[in-house]
């Protein structure tokens, strides 16, 4: 039976294969299977390709994907996904697309229905995220700070505010510069610094930000690395306060420190002296959780407490 030429070819398959951070023996089974069987590799750079498919005694053809090129390169690698040829992509180390690039070719294949099948594996940022100590219960990824000191020192406020685990990551040649600028900013945050992770000259760092800087600020540093830092000291005020949504009732129930203010006369009496004093200490541990503050008053009482001048105090 002839083959009809005219029937359309399927699609191809992006591969999003994870690679190792530092430690070779890290790759995975599935990614080294993945690597053997695909017609093409797309790497950042050909010398790391290239390292990562010797380590596996591998030879593919590479195709180059970088933040130099990506816009202009996806189209037609996208024109070998559309012809049926399978493409592995991975990063320089750990896991594609996740601060690597890779993104726009993952939406213009989800754009064109081309199947994508993630190969996972080890990853800097849970490394240390695991290693650090702090809380997992949340975190917030940070990225890359900004290059500029300006900027870079306004991400870090808006950072210091955050209460969950913070991690992000950073070039070597910038460590000395971001250290300087947390240490200026929150001094006394804890943080953690893990350094080659994987690698058997990996190294931890452990202190304020203020103390990592002392320690780190001499040194010459190649090692990529990782920051993970506490969040915000509100964990610290609600050990003391117990500011939630919980302890706010229980303060109320509880007339929670009713006696630490002075009493103060009010010369509208739709409350009694007493509300007031505990609605008003209230307000007061819980300035910072300004929106949950607006659902639970009523707007009579917002407007009664405006004329004691509370709220100017706490700037809601």
């Amino acid at each position: 039976m002839e083959k009809n030429n005219n029937e359309p070819k399927s699609k191809g398959t992006l591969f999003i294969v994870s690679t190792p951070i530092g430690n070779k023996k890290d790759i995975t089974y599935r990614a080294a299977e993945v690597l053997q069987n695909v017609d093409i590799v797309v790497g950042e750079e050909i010398k790391e390709t290239s390292r990562l498919l010797m380590n596996l005694t591998l030879s593919k053809p590479i195709e180059l994907l970088n933040e130099h090129n990506e816009i202009d390169k996806v189209p037609e690698l996208m024109n070998l996904l559309m012809q049926g040829k399978t493409l592995a992509l991975v990063s320089d180390c750990g896991t594609p697309v996740f601060a690597d690039p890779g993104y726009h070719l993952v939406r213009a294949c989800l754009e064109k229905k081309i199947n994508i099948s993630v190969i996972p594996g080890v990853t800097s940022i849970m490394t240390a995220l695991v290693r650090s100590g702090f809380s997992l219960k949340q975190f917030l990824f940070a990225g890359f700070l900004n290059r500029t000191s300006e900027e870079r020192e306004d991400e870090i406020l808006q950072l210091s505010k955050v209460r969950k685990t913070v991690v992000l990551m950073d070039t070597p040649y910038r460590l000395k510069v971001i250290l300087e600028a947390f240490a200026k900013i929150i001094p006394d945050r804890k943080a953690y610094i893990g350094m080659n992770l994987t690698m058997p000259s990996e190294t931890h760092h452990y202190g304020t930000f203020q103390e990592l800087y002392m320690k780190l600020k001499g040194e010459k540093f190649k090692a990529e690395y990782v920051i993970v830092f506490e969040g915000s000291n509100y964990q610290n005020y609600d050990d003391r306060h117990k500011t939630s949504k919980f302890s706010f009732r229980e303060h109320n129930r509880n007339d929670f420190n009713r006696n630490s203010a002075p009493r103060k006369k009010y010369s509208d009496n739709s409350y009694d002296d007493k509300q007031r004093k505990r609605y008003s200490d209230n307000i007061l541990m819980l300035s910072h959780e300004k929106d949950f503050l607006i659902k639970i008053l009523s707007k009579n009482l917002v407007k009664d407490i405006l004329k004691t001048n509370l709220l100017v105090k706490i700037k809601i």
